[in-house]
């Protein structure tokens, strides 16, 4: 899929670089205010290789999130958040994040509940004003 670029000027009177980015829409500041330079900013951002994330498997991920936050939370407050992602790869197999499905999260908790190893539990948890459940694994 080919990346399509495109020029806007919005009210605030700057010119934005609209692109794609595989299925998402990107935007750039160009920060000209004129036609011309905005052209020449587009033509040098052409020529610059985007950034392409590298897929990363669930292990992975919890991994990079261990790294990132420890220090600034307890380490079993670590442990809660990362012990149901590694019982879902034993569960499920380990992944790119890209590719797990309803499916397997739905067969995730059917083995969980038919396995009688943990037990799972509804939460509600207040997201900006408005009620929402998350099901958590609780061992």
């Amino acid at each position: 899929m080919s990346t399509k670029y495109y020029l806007f000027k919005r009210s605030n009177g700057f010119y934005y670089l609209g692109f794609t980015d595989g299925n998402r829409r990107r935007w750039k500041s160009t920060k000209c205010n004129k036609k011309s330079d905005a052209l020449a900013f587009l033509k040098s951002f052409k020529s610059e290789s985007l950034v392409v994330r590298k897929p990363i498997r669930l292990s992975e991920f919890l991994d990079l999130y261990q790294v990132r936050v420890n220090g600034s939370i307890r380490t079993s407050t670590l442990r809660t958040y990362t012990s149901p992602g590694k019982y879902f790869i034993s569960v499920i197999g380990d992944k790119l994040l890209t590719e797990y499905t309803v499916h397997d999260i739905e067969n995730s908790e059917e083995f969980t509940t038919r396995s009688g190893k943990s037990r799972m539990v509804r939460v509600r948890v207040p997201t900006e004003g408005i009620q929402t459940e998350r099901t958590l694994l609780k061992y």
